[in-house]
């Protein structure tokens, strides 16, 4: 009797530890750039609501609850973090292949002339507008 009340706490406690790091695990998952680390925190709390998982099936009578609550929450969170790591690593590798073909450059250089292009028109309309109330305070003295 006394095994079954220790596995029973023991699975108790493990599907606590389970629920606290499956929710901590989907609430990083969803912090962007950064969600990709939720995957270590949501395979440690998977491992343990595994373990009192386990242990709730040979001691009868003890609530699997928390363990299944545990489980779903580390299971969300890590297949939302793996998926920011997926996503971040192609976009990394697609930025690597423009830069080695020189497309990234290509862009860079467009862009760089897109804001020179953008601030010589604001230099002119600036001065043009100068020159006008300089005209018009001229005039009106």
């Amino acid at each position: 009797m006394e095994n079954e009340q220790k596995g029973s706490g023991a699975a108790k406690a493990l599907g606590i530890v389970s629920l606290v790091l499956g929710i901590l695990t989907a609430v990083v998952s969803f912090i962007p750039c950064f969600g990709m680390y939720a995957v270590f925190i949501g395979a440690v709390a998977l491992l343990f609501g595994a373990i009192g998982l386990f242990l709730a099936s040979k001691s009868p009578g003890t609530s699997k609850g928390l363990l299944i609550a545990g489980i779903v929450c580390a299971a969300v969170g890590t297949g939302i973090g793996a998926f920011q790591y997926i996503a971040l690593k192609k976009g990394a590798d697609k930025m690597q292949e423009m830069a080695k073909d020189g497309t990234l450059d290509s862009l860079g250089k467009e862009a760089f002339d897109k804001i020179n292009e953008a601030g010589d028109s604001l230099k002119e309309n600036v001065e043009e507008g100068v020159e006008q109330e300089i005209k018009n305070a001229t005039e009106s003295n």
